[in-house]
C-alpha cells in the first residue's frame, strides 16, 4: 500500500518508523511524502502547558490585585443564557472555569464557589434528561461513541 504523510506526520516519525521513500506532492498543507508500506508510527514530545499563569502580583509591574478583583466580582454573578448553543454555552463556561481558578489562586474563595456553583448547576441540566426537554442536553451517540450537546453550534 502506497502511504500519503503529511508534513505534521513525516516530521515526527518514531526512530523505529518507515521513512517517506517513495513519492513526494506539493499540497495545501506543505509537502505529502509517500512510503510503501501497512504503518507507520509518530512520536511527539509534550513539554506541558500551565492551566493558568500562576498569581505573580508581586512580580508584576502595574498589576494590581483590586483591579483583577473587579473583574472576579463583575462575573461571580453571572446567569448563562436562557437559550443557547452548546459550543457558545462552552465558551462561557470556559471563562466563567478561568476566573474560578484565577480567584482560587488569589484565595477569593467566596467568588470561587460562587462561580463554580453556577457551573455545577448548568452541567447538572446539561447530563440530566427531563421527559419533553427539547434543548440543554447531551445525547450519546454510539456511532461516534461520544457525548453531542444539542443544539448544536455551527451544525
Amino acid at each position: 500500500m502506497l502511504l500519503g504523510l503529511l508534513p505534521h506526520q513525516w516530521g515526527h516519525l518514531d526512530a523505529d518508523s518507515p521513512v517517506p521513500d517513495k513519492y513526494s506532492y506539493a499540497i495545501i498543507r506543505g509537502e505529502m511524502k509517500t512510503m510503501a508500506g501497512n504503518s507507520f508510527s509518530v512520536e511527539n514530545t509534550f513539554h506541558g502547558i500551565l492551566p493558568t499563569l500562576p498569581y505573580v502580583d508581586n512580580y508584576s509591574a502595574g498589576f494590581t490585585p483590586t483591579a483583577l478583583t473587579d473583574i472576579i466580582k463583575s462575573l461571580e454573578n453571572s446567569s448563562l443564557a436562557t437559550w443557547t448553543d452548546s459550543y457558545n454555552e462552552g465558551q462561557v463556561m470556559n471563562q466563567l472555569i478561568q476566573t474560578a481558578r484565577i480567584a482560587d489562586e488569589m484565595r477569593n474563595i467566596a467568588s470561587r464557589d460562587k462561580i463554580l456553583s453556577t457551573i455545577k448547576a448548568r452541567l447538572e441540566n446539561w447530563f440530566k434528561y427531563n421527559s419533553g426537554e427539547v434543548a440543554f442536553l447531551f445525547y450519546f451517540n454510539t456511532t461516534w461513541s461520544a457525548f453531542i450537546g444539542y443544539p448544536a453550534g455551527y451544525g
